[in-house]
């Protein structure tokens, strides 16, 4: 893989700051695996959480992933809140912070489902700002690459209308479901990605 300054993951900054992500999600058909081996870099990661609403009726989401890239392992604990009263808001605020071994293993004893996956990066620039498609792909039994994969692009709200994003997709992958602008049977599929491919159910 080419090393580029792309490599810096764009989610894991693990400064205990509060941060407002905005992202746009693609779920999407690996039509063509070699295209993978064009990504700037991977990393895998395994991540284990929990989600609930509060009392005031927030979607709170807490997950705690060990990334590994380069031989290098990394533990991060990322907080995520989500007003479902704005009705189409996918902006969320989000707190990471450092995280060690143990935490992640204590984390993981009671958290019935996770997520194991294997994360490539592939940068594009538009009007000379940098983006990067977060293209995470999950595992058949066998080992080998589920067929769905998920991208996720993180920028700002500015920064939506600059492209047509949909249509900037690395090449090799087919059928896209845009999250923002799915139908009703596109839901029904990505619901069902979750619960045969993306999600993982914690056997320990």
């Amino acid at each position: 893989m080419k090393k580029t300054l792309f490599n810096i993951s764009l989610e894991e900054r693990a400064n205990g700051a509060v941060e407002t992500e905005n992202e746009l999600v693609f779920y999407c058909t690996l039509d063509n695996p070699e295209i993978l081996k064009s990504a700037t870099s991977f990393e895998d990661h395994e991540q284990w959480g929990i989600e609930f609403t509060s009392f005031n009726g927030l979607s709170v989401r807490i997950r705690n992933r060990k990334t590994t890239k380069d031989e290098k392992v990394e533990f991060v604990q990322t907080t995520k809140v989500i007003d479902k009263k704005v009705e189409g808001n996918l902006a969320y605020s989000e707190l990471p912070i450092p995280s060690t071994q143990d935490g992640f293993e204590q984390f993981k004893m009671f958290s019935e489902k996770g997520m194991i996956k294997r994360r490539f990066e592939f940068p594009i620039v538009v009007n000379d700002k940098q983006f990067v498609f977060e293209v995470d792909c999950y595992f058949n039994e066998d080992g080998s690459y589920a067929q769905w994969v998920k991208i996720d692009l993180e920028l700002a709200k500015e920064d939506e209308t600059l492209a047509d994003w949909k249509t900037l997709l690395p090449s090799g992958f087919g059928n896209v479901i845009d999250q923002r602008n799915s139908t009703p049977e596109e839901k029904q599929k990505v619901s069902e990605l979750y619960k045969t491919i993306f999600l993982s159910t914690n056997k320990s």
